[in-house]
């Protein structure tokens, strides 16, 4: 048998096995590569398979990456016949406890011979973000004299947010708040005040942190105030000695 014979048996064979058994190939489609998300919130990736191949197959479906233990994926498990095409649904839901930042998902799809992926990122947003500044940084009074600190509280998170307001520090004793709670909607500020009687018999420096606290997130600012010896004084006399005759 001559080589050409064999040759073109060999081709036959094949376009034979092509006939039977189909050509297996799939294309996997996303339609976002990245989401932003909130802790405690759901967010759904799409990705759409289509069999192009000429055979029936079966496909398995598992997740890859750091942000695995956060998503969930339905279906496992699927067939398709040729031009057929199904929808594949991960939903990714940070919890509280997740700290902000880019998380890399892979959705991973394979059939009997090949093996195909898609890659997303999850962008964990800090939601409930507090901002807490103070207009003076610094107060130089005398002992016993009253002053004034203001603060802006700003909601720089995403939902409204109520507050609890509170002073820490060295000097918190000595200062008294304008108001214990607040509540602001998102993107939102105020203005609290601090009225501060310094220690009439202390000086030195102290410190006062307005703190705001809410369900999921807590931020401070500090002062100082700076109690100076504005009465410090010494008594000095002119002559150390004193001379006084007796007359008898």
């Amino acid at each position: 048998m001559s080589n050409k014979r064999i040759l073109l048996l060999l081709l036959l064979f094949i376009l034979s096995c092509y006939t039977v058994f189909g050509i297996e190939d799939f294309t996997l489609l996303s339609t976002q590569s990245v989401n932003s998300m909130c802790q405690g919130s759901t967010v759904l990736y799409t990705t759409v398979i289509q069999n192009t191949g000429t055979s029936f197959n079966q496909y398995t479906v598992n997740t890859v990456g750091d942000a695995t233990s956060l998503a969930t994926t339905v279906p496992l498990g699927f067939s398709l016949n040729p031009g057929g095409s199904r929808i594949i649904y991960t939903y990714v839901t940070p919890g509280f406890g997740v700290n902000p930042g880019n998380y890399n998902l892979d959705v991973v799809v394979s059939s009997t011979q090949l093996s195909k992926k898609v890659s997303y990122t999850a962008s964990v947003q800090n939601c409930y973000k507090i901002g807490v500044s103070a207009s003076e940084k610094s107060k130089e009074v005398c002992p016993g004299q009253n002053t004034q600190y203001n603060f802006k509280i700003s909601n720089l998170g995403e939902y409204k947010q109520s507050y609890t307001l509170s002073l820490e520090g060295s000097g918190a004793e000595y200062g008294t708040l304008s108001q214990n709670s607040l509540e602001l909607d998102s993107k939102n500020d105020d203005s609290v005040s601090v009225s501060v009687s310094a220690p009439s018999n202390k000086i030195g420096e102290f410190d006062i942190s307005l703190v705001a606290k809410s369900q999921r997130e807590i931020a401070s600012d500090s002062v100082k105030l700076n109690v100076l010896s504005c009465f410090d004084y010494s008594l000095q006399t002119e002559k150390t000695l004193l001379n006084v005759c007796d007359h008898t």
